[in-house]
This record gives C-alpha cells, structure tokens and sequence, in this order.
C-alpha cells in the first residue's frame, strides 16, 4: 500500500507540472486505519480540448493515471481523475 500511494502522489504532482500551469497546488493524504486518501488539486483551469476522464496512454518510464489506477484497484481501492 505504502508504494501506491507513494506512486499516487508522484504521478498526481508529476501530471501538474506537465499539464497545467497553477499558482497553487495542494496535496493531501489521510490515512486511516486500512484506509488510505491522496487528494492532489490545483487552481489552474482544465486546457481546452483536455480530456475530461483519463486517457488510456501513459509516457515511457510514467505510471499513468490508468497504471495508477489499476494498482488501487488491486488493493481494493479506486481512483478519480478530472476536473473538479
């Protein structure tokens, strides 16, 4: 569980730097006993033409939002990805 959500945070935040450009980026994580939360936000408004759910491609040496997401999956877990 520890290296997902440690992947989670680093994809989160490696997915802000590449694609929106925020004055602000807050990260949260809330662990709970079996439980485990990780919220990246940012203030920058979604690009047009973005996709509004996540893409099914990951870059070369990336986890991705879809390889993040099947990793919560495997532990039970899920994953929500878009514009607020």
């Amino acid at each position: 569980m520890a290296a997902t959500v440690y992947r989670v945070v680093q994809e989160g935040l490696t997915n802000v730097r590449k694609h929106a450009r925020p004055s602000a980026v807050e990260l949260h994580v809330v662990a709970t006993p079996g439980y485990v939360t990780v919220t990246v936000t940012n203030d920058a408004a979604p690009a047009e033409g973005a996709p509004q759910t996540p893409g099914a491609s990951s870059s070369a040496g990336s986890y991705g939002l879809v390889g993040l997401r099947e990793r919560a999956e495997a532990l039970g877990g899920g994953l929500e990805a878009g514009p607020p």
